[in-house]
């Protein structure tokens, strides 16, 4: 399996932090990025095809059921297996170069060795409870210390798809991703050890 991080400039991430619903330069981001994911997934599986290995390309998004909410291939819970990164409150993925960009992921027939999984919480919430910005982001109430509303969010998703439905479907919030200590690098505050649970 092959994941990547493909992280967002920090103008767009301040574009979405001023207004009540995902600033129109956020959605074109998604909307572009999903773009990107394709083609680049194409040009791996054609190099890899140069060299025998076979590949299977997996749609950038929309591959969740509609009611359950839950997707056939999650590219962040992948990621996180193949030691990309580890979740954050906001129940997003945060690599080393933040959380505020987008995942893809090819899945290929050759074995490789992982990328080692961080040790340290890169969640300053999650490390020392420090933080809850991404909950203070979130002013839909969909994200809390104790959980996601995955419904509730989606439904703040599909707003958002509507209101910028001009340029494309665009299921996109973001709020608890931007401006927040993760969302361009993991926080480097003193590390502490994760629990062994």
């Amino acid at each position: 399996m092959i994941c990547y991080f493909i992280p967002f400039k920090s103008d767009i991430a301040l574009s979405n932090k001023e207004s009540t619903y995902a600033s129109k330069k956020w959605a074109e981001a998604y909307i572009e990025t999903n773009k990107l994911i394709q083609r680049l997934n194409s040009y791996l599986a054609e190099k890899l095809k140069e060299h025998k290995i076979k590949s299977s390309l997996l749609p950038p998004t929309h591959n969740f059921d509609q009611k359950s909410l839950v997707s056939t291939w999650s590219h962040k819970h992948v990621s996180f297996i193949a030691g990309l990164g580890r979740f954050g409150l906001h129940h997003m993925l945060i690599t080393r170069k933040g959380c505020c960009g987008r995942l893809g992921s090819l899945v290929i027939s050759a074995e490789l060795k992982p990328t080692k999984r961080p040790e340290k919480e890169f969640c300053l919430y999650k490390r020392n409870g420090s933080c809850v910005e991404c909950v203070k982001r979130c002013i839909f109430g969909a994200l809390t210390r104790y959980g996601l509303d995955k419904k509730k969010c989606y439904e703040v998703c599909l707003l958002n798809a509507h209101i910028h439905s001009d340029i494309g479907f665009c299921d996109v919030c973001g709020k608890c991703l931007c401006t927040v200590p993760c969302s361009f690098a993991a926080p480097a505050e003193k590390d502490i050890e994760i629990p062994n649970t």
